[in-house]
């Protein structure tokens, strides 16, 4: 088996929404490198919150997931994430920043043409920042001066910039060499230098990651004077470059003495390699320094040495009292945080009570629940829209008219997801139109220089969509049919359901509805490739397909129509409820539309929020989901602006690396992170 390039090491703590966004990121630009040049490995160190599922909805694509029964720490984490790791080289990437866009590319090509120990490349961070971290002359910099290769090293310690070669790591990270803070990272550079014959470090000028909006201002403490003192201890920086590490062990020093005259009633971290290190530092420590470099520090200087003794017992007893401190503050933050998850619990079925008792008490329920019980069978003229701009004829039965009776409209996120893509002249195709609200909408939308085609194959129900239609004078912009959409053209079988259920109406095979079952009714069939053909419609720009379950029959039916230059975006229902009267599963239908280019997307709250989305591990619940094939119409860029990195095609190459990928992800107990 071939050894990959990189191994692509992300150890998580909590974290789940920011590693699924660095997921979606680095599976967007997995298809543009070779297949098994870079293997992903997620450790999970114990998180307590969704990493987990994050995690497995990712392992379909090859990336190996462990996860830790206990909390490693972050060095621990690291040294696991190591020891899994295959590469030539380790790219640790912290969870929460974020892979640019070409990232992958770029690093792979520049450890090809070199074969550095270390690569170093620039990170944006505050967020949009557009001057580089290294300011090299050219795109890529090969550095085989040891004191400016140390130089540069020491420049920035972010963790996701470093790319180390895995050979030269592994001292580094051994247990007894913990890895607290970002400093650390610059041991193992300087540790991976120093174990090479010829220490070669490649820097990349371009940005290829950065952080996001909370992003941390990093303050110094203890444990990062004691990093601070590691790294100016290494041996390799000392033979190289002794003035330089001079410089930075006096200002541990200077840092040293700070924290141990502020310490407070435990409000510092005490750390245990702490005083060891003070003492060392205080024994080197002159006064012609401390006037030199800080007149402050010399105060502080004159009062250790009048009082050292005393100070040294009185910070030991205060670093004991802190460990004790912390953790009988962390044994309260437990105990509260399971009452405060049990408020919470209280609080919200309490406001699901209070909501469902004013939803019940509002003058449009109780009028309607009058209707259903005395006049079942009598139609009501009722508005349809947030708006009420429009008008639809239903009858008190069932759970469509109610919703458009009470609240204007049925599933409000979709029909305002619909409602957003469509635009004056769009082509709106409406499979599934039911009582015609899709249809009736779509219509005000697209206007007279637009049109809708609608398709209900139920006749009874279709009497109502033609009513409907007329009644808002939309006839000129709406063409109705009276056939259901399939895979071939012909004569179908369709369930027929009671008034009020005929929405549950069927070509399959198997009946699931909680309604019973009246009959059967002989129905057309048509695709949607020949309906176009044969009526001259040159393309569709939106359609809303709701069939119960003959989703994947329809779309196979308008096979041309999705793999032409301007495919149209689906809103689809899938279900495996749904499919089982087809004898095929709802993944097919994905599986389908993404072998033909599409990516699917979900849609929060009045439909006006997209995000992409990973394939689920089923659909035993049903999903509303947008299927959109890149690239997006411009009028629809702000729509999925949060969707950067997915609204472009996809690079050549990525079909075959999904087909090559493991599909046997590793599961072990162990974690660690951040």
């Amino acid at each position: 088996m071939q050894q990959p390039i990189i191994s692509f090491a992300i150890p998580t703590y909590n974290r789940s929404a920011k590693l699924a966004r660095l997921l979606k990121l680095l599976y967007a630009q997995l298809g543009s490198v070779e297949t098994g040049a870079v293997e992903v490995i997620i450790s999970n160190n114990c998180s307590t919150d969704d990493t987990s599922t994050v995690m497995e909805a990712y392992a379909v694509y090859g990336v190996r997931s462990f996860h830790q029964g206990t909390n490693l720490g972050l060095d621990g984490n690291l040294r696991f994430l190591y020891e899994q790791a295959r590469g030539q080289y380790v790219w640790f990437f912290g969870d929460d920043d974020i892979l640019l866009p070409g990232a992958l590319v770029k690093v792979i090509q520049a450890l090809n043409a070199v074969r550095p120990d270390v690569l170093l490349f620039s990170f944006a961070q505050p967020p949009g920042k557009t001057e580089p971290s290294f300011d090299t002359p050219g795109a890529i910099t090969v550095i085989k001066d040891v004191r400016k290769t140390i130089d540069l090293v020491l420049k920035c310690t972010k963790i996701s910039i470093y790319v180390i070669a895995k050979q030269h790591a592994k001292a580094s990270l051994s247990p007894a060499v913990p890895v607290n803070t970002n400093y650390d990272f610059v041991v193992l550079a300087l540790s991976a230098l120093q174990r090479s014959e010829c220490p070669t470090l490649c820097i990349l000028r371009e940005q290829l990651a950065s952080c996001d909006d909370e992003y941390c201002i990093v303050r110094y403490d203890p444990v990062c004077a004691t990093s601070m003192w590691k790294v100016a201890e290494h041996p390799f920086a000392q033979q190289h470059y002794p003035e330089l590490m001079r410089l930075l062990k006096e200002k541990c020093q200077r840092e040293f003495i700070g924290y141990m005259l502020t310490f407070r009633d435990g409000r510092l971290t005490g750390h245990p390699e702490f005083a060891e290190a003070y003492q060392a530092a205080i024994g080197q420590l002159t006064f012609q320094q401390r006037f030199r470099h800080d007149t402050r520090a010399l105060l502080r200087g004159l009062f250790v040495r009048l009082g050292l003794i005393r100070l040294k017992r009185a910070t030991l007893i205060r670093i004991r009292g802190m460990k004790r401190y912390r953790q009988d503050r962390l044994q309260r933050w437990d105990e509260a945080e399971t009452t405060l998850t049990a408020v919470r619990s209280l609080v919200r079925s309490a406001k699901g009570r209070l909501v469902s008792y004013i939803h019940a008490l509002r003058p449009r329920h109780i009028a309607w629940h009058i209707r259903r019980r005395l006049y079942p069978s009598t139609p009501v003229i009722t508005r349809l829209g947030h708006k009420g701009e429009l008008n639809i004829r239903i009858y008190p039965n069932g759970d469509i008219s109610e919703a458009i009776y009470q609240d204007g409209v049925f599933e409000a996120n979709e029909v305002e997801l619909v409602t957003t893509l469509l635009e004056p002249g769009m082509v709106f195709v409406d499979a599934g139109a039911n009582l015609g609200q899709y249809t009736l909408l779509g219509a005000h939308k697209v206007g007279n220089s637009g049109h809708v085609h609608g398709f209900e194959p139920s006749a009874r129900v279709f009497k109502e969509l033609e009513y409907n239609v007329a009644l808002n004078g939309l006839a000129d912009v709406c063409t109705l049919n009276n056939i259901a959409v399939s895979d071939k053209i012909g004569i179908a079988r369709l369930s027929q359901y009671p008034p009020g259920a005929e929405g549950y109406g069927s070509l399959g095979n198997a009946h699931w509805a909680a309604e019973p079952l009246i009959g059967f009714a002989e129905v057309a069939t048509i695709t949607l490739d020949s309906y176009c053909r044969e009526n001259g419609v040159p393309r569709v720009d939106l359609i809303k397909m709701d069939i119960e379950g003959c989703e994947l029959p329809a779309l196979r039916g308008a096979e041309q129509l999705l793999k032409g230059p301007e495919s149209p975006a689906i809103v689809l229902e899938m279900a495996d409820q749904n499919t089982v009267g087809f004898d095929y599963k709802a993944m097919e239908t994905w599986e389908y539309l993404e072998a033909l280019g599409y990516r699917f997307y979900t849609f929060g709250r009045r439909g006006r929020t997209i995000e992409p989305t990973v394939r689920p591990l089923d659909f035993s619940d049903s999903q509303n989901l947008l299927a959109v094939r890149p690239p997006v119409r411009p009028s629809w860029q702000n729509l999925f602006r949060n969707c950067w990195w997915s609204v472009e095609p996809l690079p050549a190459g990525f079909k075959q690396f999904e087909k090559n990928c493991q599909f046997s992800p590793i599961y072990e107990k162990g974690s660690a992170g951040f």
